[in-house]
């Protein structure tokens, strides 16, 4: 074979080994990103059919509370006062709206900062905003609508009855959940709302893909011992458990 000849076939050899590199580089690379995502999408489709508090059923006498779903997120509703809680006194409800608001629930969710606060609608989600939220690298916002009002059964919502310690457990949760100052107030996010009735506040946590709205919801009433999905990451996953 003549020396052209052996260096076409080196030249072919070498061409060919860094293709295979290539390939197995692309199909690492890949490996390393869907990998992940198949775990994640395995364990949505588990857990939350794996019950935690399974022998719970709502007490015939208490407090009613509820959740309510926009389909995508879930709120508590919590009335107003009860139990010797105060939402009106923990969030100034009487400095925003009056003394005579006549308000007499409250809905609460927590959730990405920038995702409330650029999101009022799901035609002004941008890729950019749901990315920096499922990647957990931003800051988290409470969200608080007061309402007129309270819990009902619905196809996206839940009304149901807790015991007096299950639902100040149940606060206790939501409160501990707002940022505070030093004074240990809630901090009240400068921002117009998205009604005259609703406001955000400063939030502890980060929100991931792991660490959804609807966990953090799903993870109050696990607390406060409501039956619920091991994990839940959807609003679906919230209210299927809960009785209608």
């Amino acid at each position: 074979m003549s020396a052209a000849a052996n260096n076409a076939q080196s030249d072919a050899t070498t061409e060919h080994s860094r293709w295979r590199r290539a390939r197995r580089f692309v199909l690492r690379a890949l490996l390393v990103v869907l990998a992940p995502l198949a775990l994640w999408g395995l364990a949505a489709l588990t857990l939350p059919r794996i019950s935690v508090n399974g022998d719970w059923a709502p007490p015939t006498s208490g407090i009613e509370v509820g959740v309510l779903s926009n389909g995508v997120h879930t709120d508590f509703v919590l009335p107003v006062r009860a139990a010797n809680v105060d939402w009106a006194q923990f969030l100034a409800l009487d400095e925003l709206h009056g003394p005579q608001s006549g308000l007499e629930w409250v809905a609460v969710g927590w959730g990405d900062r920038r995702f409330y606060l650029e999101t009022p609608t799901f035609a002004d989600l941008k890729a950019s905003t749901a990315f920096a939220a499922l990647s957990g690298i931003g800051s988290t916002a409470l969200h608080v609508t007061w309402l007129d009002y309270g819990p009902y059964s619905a196809e996206n919502a839940r009304s149901f009855v807790l015991s007096e310690a299950q639902y100040v457990a149940l606060c206790e949760y939501v409160r501990s959940s707002f940022a505070r100052d030093a004074a240990l107030l809630p901090r009240r996010i400068e921002h117009p709302g998205y009604t005259p009735l609703d406001h955000f506040y400063e939030a502890v946590g980060s929100y991931s893909a792991i660490r959804t709205c609807n966990e953090w919801t799903g993870a109050g009433l696990r607390l406060a011992g409501v039956r619920a999905g091991v994990w839940t990451p959807f609003a679906g996953d919230v209210l299927r458990p809960l009785p209608r």
